[in-house]
């Protein structure tokens, strides 16, 4: 996140997301990154009309919008390639970067994904080497 956004910026998150749901609040914390979550549809998408909902005007009294976080998985389910594209159209179209969250190690990310550069996708690194495996 603070590859993206600048202290005092917020991002966009679905409110299922691993980097919202489950990080401790990282961006909040470490990164002085305000979260805007969003509930996710039941197929795990951000409903596209809702991230747009929820950019903020260029405005003092307001986080400036910087960030689209997206998932490859919410629930165990792909997002599909055609809402990923959308959606990061419509962060692009609003000037705001778009981070992509590989958060399950072992499970290749879906082509969609894989065609989106290293640098824009993220693995968490504790998630990099479990600390249990399986022998």
């Amino acid at each position: 996140m603070t590859a993206h956004c600048e202290r005092g910026d917020e991002y966009v998150v679905g409110q299922l997301a691993h980097t919202y749901k489950y990080e401790g609040g990282g961006a909040a914390v470490l990164g002085s990154i305000q979260p805007q979550p969003i509930e996710n549809a039941l197929d795990g998408t951000v409903p596209l009309e809702k991230i747009a909902a929820a950019i903020k005007p260029i405005d003092n009294h307001f986080a400036h919008t910087r960030l689209l976080a997206l998932e490859n998985t919410i629930n165990g389910r792909v997002l599909p390639e055609r809402y990923v594209r959308e959606a990061v159209a419509l962060a692009h179209g609003h000037g705001l970067s778009e981070h992509h969250s590989d958060t399950h190690p072992g499970i290749p990310p879906p082509a969609h994904m894989r065609a989106i550069p290293k640098h824009r996708r993220a693995i968490p690194p504790s998630l990099i080497w479990p600390v249990f495996t399986p022998a």
